[in-house]
């Protein structure tokens, strides 16, 4: 497609009402001639899946006395795909408080990893395709986030949460990046 096709078909489709223009070239002659359209995503739109994660990750936040400013640099601090990564993590977390009335505010105690804990076995209850591979990524990111908001300094390797993770094979085996002779 030339840059031409691009701007044409993006001012035709009705659905692009929120647009940036993308300029190509330095030259000032050329930016004329290839502008280019593009959406912006709005990150806090209604089709949004994992929209609970980032709510609960906001929530965790804000009950630490952070202001919307500093979560706002804090989520623009991660890397975009670690941070979508994080936010489909958290989202069970999310569901799991919702499911079962418990307040936000618990996680942010010395027993968080008895919470993940139990959202980990919660988890495994209602099973479906990828278990394994979805709570081992859970476990990652729910631990990390409750390690940095909570009074637990390393979830992860808290003793409950280590033999927990060894019963139900979550653990993360180290790989050698070289063979060994």
């Amino acid at each position: 497609m030339v840059p031409l096709q691009v701007q044409n078909n993006a001012s035709s489709n009705s659905e692009l009402s929120n647009t940036r223009t993308i300029r190509s070239s330095s030259n000032q002659k050329k930016d004329n001639e290839r502008i280019h359209k593009t959406t912006s995503r709005n990150h806090r739109d209604g089709k949004d899946k994992y929209k609970e994660g980032e709510q609960l990750y906001r929530e965790l936040a804000e009950l630490t006395n952070l202001d919307s400013v500093a979560i706002d640099q804090l989520i623009a601090g991660i890397n975009p795909e670690t941070w979508r990564k994080r936010r489909a993590g958290l989202t069970p977390l999310a569901n799991y408080l919702k499911q079962n009335n418990i307040n936000t505010s618990t996680l942010l105690s010395n027993k968080s990893d008895v919470e993940l804990v139990n959202v980990l076995a919660w988890y495994k209850e209602r099973g479906g395709p990828k278990l394994q591979q979805r709570m081992k990524n859970m476990k990652i990111h729910c631990g990390v986030v409750l390690s940095q908001f909570s009074q637990m300094n390393d979830i992860n390797n808290s003793s409950l949460v280590k033999t927990y993770s060894k019963g139900q094979g979550l653990s993360i085996q180290s790989k050698p990046r070289f063979p060994t002779i």
